[in-house]
């Protein structure tokens, strides 16, 4: 018995151990924006490439999500925010599914662009785990914050201002 309890100690201790490294290999991979992500962008109102340098704010969500809705509900009513920052919504969801919600859910296509994360590669990138998951980064690309669930848009434009 005693034999049994140290053995599920220690695969939890090793769970846990490996569960930090990966968090901590997400966070160095993810100190600076990659230049390519591979998305397909659905709605882009403009070429951030060639704009002027702005924080970049990625919001990785789904569709039915209610938290990843009211954070973009959220996001949407902050009107200095989306002035500010550029905003990238991206989901794994198909681009069917993405363009419905766009079209029933109010977001201003003029001031947000919607992605496609068509192979998950972003989603690997970043590590998401759970939605809504966002990041911010600064306008030469460095990561500021990492959020995992529902955050205020409050909250973001602090990290941007």
């Amino acid at each position: 018995m005693v034999i049994l309890v140290l053995v599920a100690i220690g695969v939890m201790g090793y769970i846990l151990f490996q569960g930090m490294i990966e968090e901590q290999e997400v966070r160095d991979r993810t100190d600076t924006l990659p230049e390519d992500m591979q998305l397909e962008y659905l709605y882009s109102p403009h070429a951030m490439n060639q704009a002027e340098a702005r924080p970049i704010i990625i919001n990785y969500f789904n569709t039915g999500c209610q938290y990843c809705q009211a954070e973009i509900k959220d996001m949407h009513d902050h009107a200095d925010l989306t002035k500010e920052a550029w905003i990238i919504l991206v989901s794994n969801e198909s681009s069917s599914a993405i363009n419905e919600f766009t079209e029933s859910f109010p977001i201003d296509t003029t001031r947000f662009s919607i992605a496609r994360d068509y192979s998950g590669s972003v989603r690997d990138f970043f590590g998401v785990e759970v939605v809504p998951a966002t990041m911010v980064y600064t306008t030469d690309s460095t990561l500021t914050e990492r959020f995992k669930g529902q955050v205020r848009a409050d909250a973001l434009y602090s990290l941007i201002k």
